[in-house]
C-alpha cells in the first residue's frame, strides 16, 4: 500500500479515537480470536444528493485490494446510505450520522474463493469534503477503521468529479 493511503489511513484512525470510536484489537490477539486484520484500499464512484434539506443520500460503488497477514484479497465494495449535513458543502459545518450498508465480496488471490460481508461504515460527527473517516461496523461491534477522499479542492456535489479513494482497515474472520 502506498505511503499516502497508510497516511490516510492513520489520519482517520487518529481522528475515530479522538471522537470517541472503539480501538481495534492488536493483531496478536485478533490472530489468537480467529481474526485476520486486513488492510485495504479501493477506488469508487461515489454520488452524493440531497432529498431533504440537510439530508444526504450516498451510493459507492467499486473496487481494490485488502491485504492480510497471510493473504492478498480482491475487494468489491458496493453502498449506499445517508447523513445529515455535508461539512464544508452546506451550512452545517459537519456531516453528521454518517450510516453506509456496505456489501464487501473479497475474493482470494490464491484459492479464488469468494466471501461476502455485509457491514455498516459509520460515524457520528465527520467531515467533508476531503476526508472523512468512518468505523467499519459489522453486527453493532466496531471491527475498523477508515478514511475516504473525495471532491477535491473543495468541489462539492454535484459539482467536482463523484470519483473517491479510499483506506480502510478491519478484522475479519478467517
Amino acid at each position: 500500500m502506498r505511503k499516502s493511503a497508510r497516511r490516510m489511513l492513520l489520519a482517520a484512525m487518529a481522528t475515530a479515537l479522538i471522537t470517541g470510536s472503539t480501538a481495534l484489537t492488536p493483531a496478536t490477539h485478533a490472530r489468537a480470536a480467529g481474526l485476520e486484520d486486513l488492510a485495504c484500499s479501493a477506488g469508487a464512484t461515489l454520488a452524493i444528493t440531497s432529498d431533504l434539506p440537510h439530508h444526504w443520500l450516498w451510493a459507492l460503488a467499486g473496487g481494490g485490494q485488502c491485504v492480510g497477514l497471510d493473504a492478498v484479497y480482491t475487494a468489491n465494495i458496493a453502498g449506499s446510505g445517508t447523513s445529515t449535513g455535508l461539512g464544508l458543502c452546506d451550512s452545517s459545518g459537519v456531516v453528521v450520522d454518517l450510516d453506509i450498508d456496505m456489501a464487501l465480496t473479497l475474493t482470494s488471490t490464491v484459492t479464488g474463493q469468494a466471501k461476502a460481508e455485509d457491514d455498516h461504515w459509520q460515524s457520528q460527527v465527520t467531515t467533508f469534503p476531503l476526508s472523512t473517516a468512518f468505523t467499519v461496523v459489522h453486527n453493532f461491534i466496531t471491527v475498523g477503521l477508515g478514511n475516504l477522499d473525495t471532491h477535491i479542492f473543495i468541489h462539492c456535489p454535484p459539482g467536482g468529479t463523484p470519483s473517491t479513494f479510499l483506506v480502510w482497515d478491519q478484522l475479519e474472520n478467517v
